[in-house]
C-alpha cells in the first residue's frame, strides 16, 4: 500500500557485563544504538511480569496540567469468542510476513481484554540495538496496560544478519527510520512503515482495538521510527510521543497533523539538545537537528500559537504546551534537566559514561499515557 503522504522538495542503573562495552558497542550508541545490552536473543517464552505498581515520583497529576482528561472505556460484552486468532491476557510473541520480510512483534493483553468491545493500543519502539523484551523491562508499559486496561505491543526491528538472532553487540536492531544514517535497516530500506501497518491489521485479528485509539512512542532510533509514522501514516494513529529521538523526515507533510508529545533530556549526549555531532572519540555521526527547531515544526505543521504555557515546573523538569484555535495542548515538549539518554523513570539499560546520568523524577510512561488518553483519531470522512 502506498503512503498517504505527500513530498515536498527539497535510580537504577543496569551495569553491564565488561565485555559488552566495546569501543564497537559504544561507537554503535552514538549512532542511535542505544537501548539494550542486557538481552542476547529475544525468549521463545516470556513469563508475565510481577502486578506490583512501580514507583512514579514526580510524574505530574493524570491530567497533566494539560485540560481534563476524556475517558473511553469499552463497552461490557463477553468478547471471548470473538476473534479467529483470540490471545489470552498476558504476554505473546507473533510472528507476521511483510513483503517476503519475517517479522515478529510481543504483545500484552491486559485482563480486560475478556469483558471490552474495544481496548486502546499503545506501540512501543526500541532503541537502535534493542528488543522488544528490553523496550518491555525498561518503560514498564505492560504493567501500566493492566493497569490502564490497554494493549501494549513491543514490535522487533531487524538485524543486519537475520539468519541469527539479534544482539547488541554484532547484529544489532534497528528501525528504517528514513535518516539516511549508517544502519542495517535504512540502507537495506527494510519496510518498517509497511511493517506496522500490518502489524495492526494482524493485532485486529487477535484482540479487541479500537483503531480511533492506536498510539505510537519509542526511544531513540525507535523515537525517530514514532516520527515517520505521525509523518507517513498518520491515518493510522491518534498520536505520537517520541522519546530522544530525532524527526528526520521534515520535508514530509502528513496528510493529518497528529498530536505529539515530546520528551528529552538536557544533558544528553546523544540527543543533544541544541542539535549537531555525536561523537564517541574520533568517530562522528550524521548531526542531529535541534530540538527547538523539530517542535517548530509540528507546531506549525498544527497551526498552533507559537508561544507555549508553562504546564509543569518541578523537580528539574519542564513541559510546555502549544494550543490550537480548535484543541489545547497538541504539542507539548518535556525537558528534563540533567537527564541523560534513558527511558525517565524507567530502568537504566546504559551505564554513565556513555549515555549520561539517570536523572528523571518523572515516570515518561503515565506522563505519556495522560496525554495518550486525551486524544482520539477523528472519524473518517462518511464514518461514524
Amino acid at each position: 500500500m502506498s503512503s498517504p503522504s505527500k513530498q515536498r522538495r527539497g535510580l537504577r542503573v543496569y551495569a553491564p557485563p565488561a565485555h559488552c562495552i566495546t569501543v564497537f558497542a559504544m561507537a554503535l550508541l552514538a549512532a542511535g544504538y542505544a537501548s539494550n545490552p542486557m538481552t542476547a536473543h529475544a525468549s521463545a517464552s516470556i513469563q508475565r511480569p510481577n502486578n506490583a505498581r512501580p514507583q512514579a515520583t514526580g510524574s505530574f497529576s493524570r491530567d497533566g496540567g494539560l485540560g481534563r482528561v476524556a475517558k473511553y472505556p469499552g463497552n461490557g460484552g463477553d468478547m471471548t469468542a470473538a476473534f479467529a486468532n483470540r490471545l489470552s491476557s498476558g504476554r505473546h510473541n507473533v510472528e507476521i510476513t511483510v513483503g517476503g520480510w519475517l517479522r515478529s512483534y510481543a504483545v500484552h493483553v491486559p485482563p480486560q481484554a475478556n469483558s471490552v468491545t474495544t481496548m486502546p493500543v499503545v506501540v512501543m519502539f526500541h532503541g537502535g540495538g534493542g528488543k522488544a523484551e528490553a523496550a518491555r523491562w525498561e518503560t514498564s508499559w505492560d504493567r501500566k496496560a493492566d493497569r490502564e486496561g490497554f494493549l501494549a505491543v513491543f514490535p522487533e526491528g531487524t538485524p543486519p544478519d537475520s539468519s541469527r538472532p539479534g544482539r547488541f553487540v554484532g547484529n544489532p536492531q534497528t528501525w528504517n527510520d528514513g535518516s539516511g544514517r549508517d544502519f542495517a535497516a535504512v540502507r537495506r530500506q527494510a519496510p518498517d512503515v509497511a511493517f506496522v501497518e500490518a502489524l495492526i491489521k494482524d493485532l485486529k485479528t487477535r484482540c479487541p482495538v479500537d483503531e480511533r485509539r492506536i498510539y505510537v512512542t519509542g526511544f531513540s532510533n525507535g523515537a525517530s521510527m514514532a516520527f515517520r509514522i505521525a509523518r507517513e501514516r498518520p491515518d493510522l494513529v491518534a498520536a505520537v510521543a517520541p522519546v530522544a529521538g530525532a524527526d528526520w523526515l521534515t520535508d514530509t507533510q502528513p496528510i493529518r497533523a497528529v498530536p505529539l508529545m515530546y520528551i528529552t533530556g538536557t544533558a544528553d549526549p546523544l540527543n543533544p539538545l541544541k542539535g549537531g555531532d555525536v561523537a564517541i572519540g574520533a568517530k562522528h555521526f550524521r548531526p542531529k537537528p535541534p530540538v527547538e527547531a523539530m517542535i517548530r515544526g509540528w507546531v506549525e505543521l498544527h497551526g498552533c500559537r507559537p508561544q507555549p504555557r508553562t504546564v509543569l515546573d518541578r523537580d528539574d523538569a519542564k513541559a510546555v504546551a502549544y494550543d490550537c484555535t480548535d484543541a489545547d495542548a497538541v504539542v507539548v515538549l518535556y525537558t528534563l534537566d540533567g537527564h541523560g539518554h534513558h527511558w525517565p523513570g524507567g530502568k537504566s539499560l546504559l551505564p554513565q559514561r556513555i549515555a549520561g546520568s539517570n536523572t528523571a523524577r518523572i515516570n515518561a510512561t503515565d506522563v505519556i499515557w495522560a496525554f495518550f488518553e486525551q486524544h482520539i483519531k477523528p472519524a473518517e470522512k462518511g464514518g461514524e
